[in-house]
């Protein structure tokens, strides 16, 4: 659950590995964040527009450091 009172919607990153956590976010109004840690591929979830791809989970971490989890504001 988002709470506007510490993050809006905006601020916020869903990170998944399926078309149902791309579905999820998107129902939710939030950025997607593919991780191909999972089955799918990346032909698989480019459709949903994400704003970028993790290979790994430790990416998570590198990603977040670089600021680039973040949607543009």
């Amino acid at each position: 659950m988002i709470n506007d009172q510490f993050a809006s919607r905006k601020e916020c990153v869903y990170i998944g590995d399926s078309t149902v956590d791309a579905k999820t976010a998107h129902n939710a109004d939030i950025s997607f964040n593919p991780i191909l840690t999972g089955t799918m591929k990346k032909e698989d979830l480019k459709d949903y527009n994400p704003l970028s791809f993790l290979n790994y989970v430790y990416d998570i971490i590198k990603h977040k450091r670089r600021n680039m989890l973040c949607p543009k504001q």
